[in-house]
């Protein structure tokens, strides 16, 4: 036998089974967050919010491993979550590199909710990471509204609720309507979609 291959051939073995060692270990720290709530100030019902997002921070010296992150609502949620580039309400053995992060997007779309004033929906995102939970809060402001997308409008707009236009609301439009007469009372909040147009043809706006 060479025992000069044999030799070389242990600390061969044994470093590769130290760097197998070295590569499983993770820290038993906890992760820190950019945010510790994610605020969506007044979203419509029925049309989905922009997206935020916040990080999640490994700053440890090993990395990480994330058991489990859940959309505490569920499925019933009105907020998605994407971590990671990964969209769910559920994501588990989620791991961070040392001294790195990982995003989280969130959006929130409402259903109607049948009343006038705003309402604030809650719902948060836990974090299971060496069996302690961390908790990022999520919060919107919904609102109903009267939506106006492309249509003639006319007659006195009911000032309970914010109107949203899309696209064109036309009092009169040229080919379809005339003399019409569109009264918006005093307190009515009026919002425009970008790109979009309230347009009087051949007719009267009494704001």
């Amino acid at each position: 036998m060479n025992y000069r291959l044999l030799i070389l051939f242990v600390p061969l073995v044994f470093a590769t089974l130290t760097g197998c060692k070295k590569d499983k270990i993770f820290s038993k720290d906890h992760l820190e967050f950019s945010n510790d709530s994610v605020l969506f100030d007044t979203v419509f019902t029925t049309i989905g919010s922009t997206t935020k997002r916040f990080k999640i921070y490994n700053n440890n010296n090993a990395k990480i491993l994330v058991e489990e992150i859940e959309l505490m609502g569920g499925a019933n949620s009105p907020f998605r979550i994407n971590v990671d580039g990964v969209s769910g309400v559920y994501h588990e053995d989620v791991v961070i590199p040392k001294n790195d992060s990982l995003f989280a997007f969130v959006e929130v779309t409402l259903e109607v909710n049948n009343a006038t004033n705003p309402l604030v929906i809650s719902d948060s995102i836990r974090f299971l990471t060496n069996g302690l939970n961390q908790y990022v809060k999520l919060d919107v402001w919904g609102q109903d509204a009267y939506f106006h997308a492309n249509e003639i409008v006319s007659g006195v707009w009911a000032n309970d609720k914010p109107h949203v236009i899309y696209g064109v609301a036309a009092v009169g439009y040229p080919g379809i309507d005339s003399n019409l007469n569109l009264t918006i009372p005093q307190g009515t909040d009026v919002f425009c979609h970008k790109n979009s147009t309230l347009l009087v043809y051949k007719s009267s706006l009494d704001i």
